[in-house]
């Protein structure tokens, strides 16, 4: 029998609904996305609009509507205003900010690119190395253009002819044979020499190298060393040295006939 408040409904009929039951296609006030039991996260704050600057060309960019410039930054000093037209200052190339160029008039030696003196004055015998050409293409790309082969004979023991002198020999004193450290290249007439004579520069890696003790000497006004003229390593093109004790396995043998 049915219970009190009238019969029940028919099959398949909903009931009618509970007290306080959301009624169907209602929205729910209560789930707004979230899952139940978590409570919504407050709205964000709208962003601040963003302005950007452009660089007028007769000066400064007026400041932006509640722009505050930021502190500056330690070890940052700012310089004067490029005006349009003049020439970059000192370690800045033509078309590029921001990055450094060549070193400027003051730049310290040693660092990026140096002032290489060569005298062209020593040469060496034609005999001993004759070149394909007479002039080396400063880069790579010049010599890709330049398509001339580049190459050399060399005659270690060629003879002397009759109007030549003979290789000079230089026997290594207290200091030994003076060789770079990094590409272990001879001392020769063509490197450059640092500090009044206690550093030298390598010709070939630019590696700098310390003078020993029994190897220094002052320089003169023109930066070359002043016993350069009885040194033939640093005044002849090709010297021959004599090789040490450290360069042998065992001393020569006397020959030997059969």
């Amino acid at each position: 029998g049915g219970g009190a408040g009238g019969p029940p409904p028919p099959a398949g009929m909903p009931g009618p609904p509970m007290p306080g039951a959301p009624t169907p296609g209602a929205p729910n006030p209560a789930f707004n996305g979230q899952p139940f039991g978590q409570q919504q996260a407050p709205p964000k704050p709208p962003a601040a609009p963003q302005f950007q600057s452009f660089q007028q060309p007769g000066g400064p960019a007026p400041p932006q509507p509640g722009f505050q410039p930021g502190p500056p930054q330690p070890g940052f000093q700012p310089g004067p205003p490029q005006q349009p037209g003049a020439p970059p200052g000192p370690g800045r190339s033509p078309g590029m900010q921001g990055q450094p160029g060549p070193p400027g008039p003051g730049a310290a030696p040693g660092q990026g690119q140096f002032a290489e003196a060569v005298d062209l004055s020593v040469q060496v015998p034609s005999r001993i190395l004759r070149m394909t050409s007479t002039h080396v293409p400063a880069t790579a790309s010049m010599g890709l253009g330049a398509k001339v082969p580049l190459g050399a004979v060399i005659r270690p023991l060629a003879p002397c002819g009759p109007d030549e002198d003979d290789v000079p020999v230089v026997q290594p004193g207290q200091a030994g044979i003076v060789r770079c450290k990094r590409c272990r290249t001879y001392i020769n007439a063509f490197v450059n020499w640092l500090e009044n004579g206690r550093r030298w520069r390598c010709n070939i890696c630019t590696q700098i190298n310390d003078t020993s003790a029994p190897y220094f000497c002052h320089l003169d006004s023109d930066g070359n060393r002043r016993d350069r003229d009885h040194r033939p390593e640093l005044s002849e093109g090709v010297v021959e040295f004599v090789a040490p004790s450290e360069y042998m396995v065992r001393p020569p043998q006397p020959p030997s006939y059969f």
